[in-house]
């Protein structure tokens, strides 16, 4: 880690800093050991001789703003001021890529009826990979089926292992950006199915998970505890059957269904445009790529006015042929049912219980979890640990 007596550089451009010699000497080292890709000057011509203190070298104070400026293009900072501080952001990035490889380039987007996808996910994400997760073991959640269970019936809890590739597609359609994450099971070999999957909100209960500001280049809590949902319902998704999943990333003004909803324009050609780009992925050179002939429509907890919203779109309902609510009746103090949709399947898996049995209603009552460690509760066990027995028992095929 470098360290440094004081700031080096030209505030704004014109204003001296300390720029001690032997604080120049190290950040020319750095700058002239990082790819060009990467905002450095590797290979572009002799590094300067550092200049006297508080007289920064003009190469070297070019370069610090070139640096930021590649910083603040990418979202890592808001602003170039031409100056690298002791314990800034600019000095602890020189640093972190002073010995790291080139990025690899930025794939091109692929076009499906006027609508720009790409795909951003890792080369090791994209491979197929092995993904664990905790589930309810769906012996256990039998009995509930019925709605005639004992009052000792106990869920019981294992895990399940899915092998699938992971994308990340950022899609450009309207003048907007939006973002959608994609598991597939290895194997799959049917594209003319998928299962979409609603995630909650990102503000509830009083906390923001991740910022509408930081959606534009899906980063902060959106690379974090929002996509993570793509690796926990993908791996029991792959765990149970082969079926593509799609995670589509809602921001809250999303809900309004205006053009900040990614499904309000072409709701149908979106979905065919992302399973265009995973079969791009997977079968490279194949012509004709299959279009959906039918997709289920799951959602956990707030995330069901987003599901609402979704099956309201045109031509979406056509395609539908089973939802999911995992537990939105125990998050609302007036639950309203995910909209029905003739001929398909409806389910509702929550710990509210009826008073008669419902048809699609799974109630699992906090008794049934006495015997569940992990999570800390029973609402998040449902919408993390009951994807894997929900495929399982789907009628969605």
């Amino acid at each position: 880690m470098t360290t440094l007596d004081g700031p080096v550089g030209l505030r704004n451009g014109m204003l001296p800093v300390r720029s001690l010699h032997r604080d120049q000497d190290k950040i020319i080292n750095l700058l002239w050991r990082i790819n060009p890709l990467n905002g450095g000057q590797q290979g572009l011509g002799e590094p300067p001789e550092a200049g006297a203190d508080h007289q920064c070298e003009p190469r070297l104070a070019l370069a610090i703003a070139a640096f930021q400026a590649f910083l603040v293009a990418g979202g890592e900072a808001r602003t170039a001021d031409g100056v690298v501080d002791p314990r800034g952001r600019t000095l602890a990035r020189m640093d972190q890529l002073a010995g790291a490889p080139p990025p690899l380039p930025v794939p091109a987007f692929l076009s499906f009826n006027g609508i720009r996808i790409r795909n951003r996910a890792s080369a090791a994400l994209g491979a197929a990979h092995d993904v664990p997760n905790p589930v309810i073991l769906p012996g256990s959640v039998g009995p509930f089926l019925a709605g005639h269970h004992t009052a000792a019936a106990r869920l019981m809890e294992g895990n399940a292992t899915g092998r699938m590739h992971e994308f990340l597609f950022e899609i450009e359609k309207g003048g907007s950006t939006f973002w959608a994450g994609a598991a597939v099971p290895a194997g799959t070999s049917d594209f003319t199915k998928a299962y979409v999957y609603f995630h909650p909100t990102v503000v509830n209960g009083g906390q923001t998970h991740a910022s509408e500001g930081d959606y534009r280049h899906f980063r902060g809590g959106w690379s974090g505890s929002i996509q993570r949902y793509v690796a926990m319902q993908g791996g029991q998704m792959a765990a149970a059957r082969q079926m593509t999943l799609i995670v589509p990333f809602m921001t809250m003004g999303s809900m309004g269904g205006g053009s900040a909803n990614m499904f309000s324009d072409r709701a149908v050609d979106t979905l065919n445009a992302i399973m265009a780009a995973i079969q791009a992925e997977l079968l490279p050179g194949a012509a004709n790529p299959a279009a959906l002939g039918g997709i289920g429509a799951a959602s956990f907890s707030s995330g069901v006015g987003h599901l609402s919203k979704f099956l309201g779109f045109p031509g979406v309902s056509a395609l539908v042929r089973e939802t999911i609510d995992f537990d939105s009746a125990f998050i609302v103090s007036a639950h309203s049912s995910v909209p029905a949709v003739a001929g398909a399947g409806q389910w509702q898996v929550t710990q509210v219980s009826v008073q008669r049995h419902r048809i699609g209603w799974l109630a699992l009552p906090e008794p049934a979890w006495r015997q569940v460690r992990t999570y800390d509760s029973i609402h998040a066990r449902i919408g993390w640990m009951m994807f894997y027995s929900m495929m399982i028992f789907s009628g969605f095929r």
